[in-house]
């Protein structure tokens, strides 16, 4: 199974950096997919491609459940911060 993320940046913004064999990757989106008992996790590039970068994690929902958890206070801590004026 997988699944992925993509996400459009603004003009006026730079794509988040993710480093990977190659060097900085422009990043455009996320895939993760399941491989016996791994989760990958790679960044996307503009194309849609995978990037030459990628995270393993475990094939276990308890430590599944503690990184959606961490996630969840950074998007928390985000939602928190005062909204930022743009000219």
């Amino acid at each position: 199974m997988r699944q992925e993320i993509r996400w459009a940046i603004p003009e006026d913004k730079t794509a988040p950096c993710s480093l990977g064999r190659n060097g900085c990757i422009n990043t455009f989106g996320l895939e993760a997919w399941i491989t016996g008992n791994e989760v990958i996790v790679s960044p996307l590039r503009k194309s849609g491609d995978a990037a030459r970068c990628a995270i393993a994690l475990p094939a276990d929902v308890t430590i599944l459940n503690q990184i959606i958890e961490i996630f969840g206070k950074v998007r928390d801590e985000i939602a928190s911060r005062p909204a930022q004026v743009t000219s």
